[in-house]
């Protein structure tokens, strides 16, 4: 199922170590309060946050979501988007609304943080249901 294998990728990233002078972005999703899941309803808002380290100035981000297709060996990620969502790494966190347009129930999304100029620094979310 999808759900076993957004586990099994996190298991993987969690056993990376990144040097910890490079630049680096962390993110993190906001959790449905009442259940403390990742599962999202449709018409719902989802605010995604980061945290970067070893980044000086306060440059631009890009913000991407992407649905997960469970493929092998590796999974597929489609924009859902037609274009990223910009921001200063400065803001911390940018809240967008799970668009019935955009996002299907049932499905799984990630979203992703990278630098505007240097796409080598970025980092994904855990995957999210939305219901």
């Amino acid at each position: 199922s999808l759900l076993s294998y957004g586990i099994v990728m996190q298991e993987s990233e969690s056993t990376y170590v990144p040097d910890p002078n490079k630049p680096q972005i962390k993110v993190t999703l906001s959790h449905d309060v009442s259940t403390h899941s990742l599962e999202y309803p449709i018409n719902s808002t989802q605010t995604v946050k980061w945290d970067s380290s070893n980044i000086s100035e306060d440059p631009e981000i890009l913000i991407q979501v992407y649905k997960l297709f469970p493929t092998i060996p590796e999974p597929t990620y489609l924009d859902v988007w037609s274009s990223p969502m910009t921001a200063r790494l400065s803001q911390k966190s940018i809240t967008f609304c799970i668009d019935p347009a955009l996002f299907s129930p049932d499905e799984w999304y990630v979203a992703r943080v990278s630098l505007a100029t240097d796409d080598k620094i970025s980092a994904i979310s855990d995957p999210f249901c939305v219901k």
